[in-house]
């Protein structure tokens, strides 16, 4: 796959389950692409931080460890106000599902 195709984002909203040291969370992402995606979250990460991610509602399990590459905090008075308060993360290994994340990638872009 080339570099410029690894990276392209499409618009994709799909639930996700984030797991980590603090415990779980639900969230949304907004884009994806073969690399990693954008959560649009209130609870961000700092980046570095290795993050276990669960695709929900896929016909296979999607599992992957991803790593917090950039995040964006917005006080939680002005939340309304930010588009994009969230993390973006970098896919950094499948644990189960990498065919079935790349079909969902590929199938909308």
């Amino acid at each position: 796959m080339s570099d410029k195709r690894l990276f392209k984002r499409i618009k994709k909203t799909l639930q996700i389950s984030i797991s980590s040291a603090s415990g779980t969370q639900s969230a949304l992402t907004e884009d994806v692409s073969a690399a990693g995606f954008f959560i649009k979250t209130q609870k961000v990460f700092p980046p570095g931080t290795i993050l276990e991610i669960s695709l929900k509602g896929t016909a296979e399990p999607v599992e992957m460890s991803c790593r917090v590459v950039w995040a964006r905090k917005v006080p939680s008075n002005l939340f309304h106000l930010a588009s994009k308060n969230g993390m973006g993360v970098l896919i950094t290994e499948f644990r189960t599902g990498e065919d079935e994340y790349h079909r969902i990638h590929q199938k909308n872009s």
